[in-house]
């Protein structure tokens, strides 16, 4: 499936979503391995994820958003690019949610995506202005964040983080 053209600068276009889509086009990404959720998709997603894993009612608004896990966690430090070791804990053609956030009238706004986790961990490489981001399994059931500082996981992820341990911290 292709991708619908689109103009990437008109006022509904951030940087950061403009950009992603640049990556995309740029990497040949198509649709079906990596998309964004459309505001009918991402509003129950959203939900769904702040409750279960933040405690909240949305994800929306705050930038910090892995200082309010509600959930036992697990941090790492890592050697080189994150994005470059996912290997160790997922499969390269597991579906999970991407999310990522950019500051907009002062207030974090995050953008929700679904995609394969090969072309996401491509478009994160290419992708100069993310911050945190987040991985969500599509069954809620553990959940990735990438801030700048740590790997933080929660769910089932933790045992496959602490069994790889070694392969990330510094």
């Amino acid at each position: 499936m292709n991708r619908k053209p689109r103009h990437l600068f008109s006022k509904e276009w951030t940087p950061l979503r403009a950009e992603i889509e640049q990556v995309c086009q740029k990497l040949s990404i198509p649709a079906n391995d990596f998309q964004p959720l459309k505001i009918t998709e991402w509003k129950t997603i959203d939900q769904t994820i702040a409750q279960k894993f933040f405690a909240r009612n949305t994800c929306q608004g705050n930038w910090r958003l892995w200082d309010e896990l509600s959930q036992e966690s697990y941090s790492l430090l890592f050697k080189g690019d994150f994005f470059n070791h996912l290997e160790w804990l997922l499969t390269t053609t597991e579906d999970v949610y991407f999310f990522t956030g950019e500051t907009i009238n002062e207030q974090t706004k995050y953008w929700f995506y679904q995609g394969n986790i090969g072309p996401i961990t491509r478009i994160i490489a290419e992708t100069h202005n993310l911050g945190e981001y987040f991985l969500v399994s599509k069954k809620y059931d553990w959940l990735l964040c990438y801030n700048f500082y740590s790997l933080i996981g929660c769910g089932s992820i933790v045992p496959l983080m602490i069994s790889n341990k070694e392969k990330f911290i510094l």
